[in-house]
């Protein structure tokens, strides 16, 4: 095992230095509720355009929902 791969590993749980666990970047809780703001906010923008609403409107309107969704699903996502 190389140094990088030793400084970006949690201690395992037993002390155990042969039981290296990686070290996750994101939890599945947060992963969960950045897929589901990521895809609320990409349907909304794609609504508003196809609703005949300009490029500019569409993107603003996407960043709006997932920037409100990201509150819904911190809210409703049990930690």
């Amino acid at each position: 095992m190389t140094e990088f791969d030793r400084r970006n590993t949690a201690p395992p749980p037993d002390g155990n230095p042969d039981n290296l666990r990686p070290h996750l970047a994101l939890s599945v809780r947060d992963a969960l509720v950045l897929t589901l703001t990521t895809t609320t906010g990409v349907a909304a923008g794609g609504l508003a355009h196809l609703a005949g609403q300009g490029a500019a409107a569409a993107v603003i309107m996407g960043t709006s929902a997932a920037g409100a969704a990201v509150l819904l699903f911190d809210k409703v996502i049990g930690k």
